[in-house]
């Protein structure tokens, strides 16, 4: 899901998560698997953002 972030004028806003089926599907993940990790994909997701934000924000 690395290059599959909505971005909006400050920066990434979030994964686009349409593409979260599909991804999954590529790397084989069935869809009982997908809905029992997808609240771990929003942990990490919130992460990065915090991150990204920061980084931003540091940034000359």
């Amino acid at each position: 899901m690395s290059t599959q972030w909505r971005v909006g004028t400050g920066g990434p806003i979030g994964l686009d998560y349409n593409c979260i089926r599909d991804v999954a599907g590529f790397l084989e993940i069935k869809k009982k698997k997908l809905a029992e990790i997808f609240p771990d994909l929003q942990v990490l997701e919130g992460e990065a953002l915090r991150v990204m934000a920061e980084e931003r924000e540091n940034s000359p």
